[in-house]
């Protein structure tokens, strides 16, 4: 059994997210082992992850940080949504020879995004996957919400 800390939790080593197996600390990032005398108590476990998770940034600020983050480098989501959009139309025209009366809308390009980084996800662990996962599916929401009343369906 292993026991997963979250950051600054190991008081071993300054590495991040260590797991603990018995009697050894591993870092993930670097897979360094560190073999310690003492393991805690659940009691000691307890508060030592309290003490470590109190000050962590609750998902919804992590989620806000990282589409401020992005839209700094490309731009408002919904623009940048609609042109995709346009583009994966133009490309389906093209490679199927039809046509389509609309492009992809936005709010479909966010879910579509949305189950690429959960196809991700399920392939191997990384934190951006769920986080982009969240802020694309509150895209989603967000541009279909604006679109009420109008047809989703194309044609």
């Amino acid at each position: 059994m292993s026991i997963e800390l979250p950051p600054r939790a190991c008081l071993n080593c300054v590495h991040v997210r260590p797991t603990i197996h018995g009697d050894a600390i591993t870092c993930k990032i670097t897979k360094e082992t560190h073999f310690t005398k003492h393991v805690c108590s659940s009691h000691e476990f307890s508060a030592l992850w309290q003490s470590t998770t109190e000050d962590q940034p609750e998902p919804t600020s992590i989620v806000s940080q990282t589409v401020q983050d992005r839209s700094k480098i490309y731009g408002p989501p919904q623009p940048c949504h609609h042109n995709i959009g346009l583009t994966w139309t133009a490309l389906l025209q093209q490679h199927y020879g039809l046509f389509l009366d609309h492009p992809v809308p936005d709010f479909l390009v966010a879910q579509m995004m949305a189950a690429l980084k959960l196809v991700r996800a399920s392939k191997t662990y990384h934190t951006d996957n769920y986080t982009d996962a969240i802020a694309y599916t509150g895209f989603a929401d967000e541009f279909q919400n604006t679109t009420k009343g109008q047809s989703s369906q194309p044609g």
